[in-house]
């Protein structure tokens, strides 16, 4: 599996959809029914984290960019770029 480089998520349609206003709500409004479906607890406790610094205050803008985005991508229901479409999809 390819790893996605950071200049390449910055640049993913996951940020491009974390720096809309109204992300930031669904996202809090999902999270929580996100966390009580995940059997992850690895991924789970590393949300958490995320959600964390993010909704405490010390995150930059770009910083909250960059989670909102990789939050996206843990709760969102459906898949962008699905995995069997070779490289770009994993």
């Amino acid at each position: 599996m390819a790893e996605m480089k950071l200049r390449e998520f910055r640049d993913s349609q996951w940020c491009r959809e974390a720096d809309r206003p109204e992300t930031s709500r669904r996202v809090s409004k999902q999270f929580p029914a996100w966390r009580k479906r995940v059997k992850n607890l690895g991924l789970l406790a590393k949300a958490e984290q995320l959600w964390a610094y993010f909704s405490g205050g010390q995150a930059t803008g770009g910083d909250k960019l960059l989670v909102l985005g990789a939050l996206l991508y843990l709760i969102s229901p459906f898949d962008l770029l699905p995995d069997p479409i070779p490289v770009i999809g994993w």
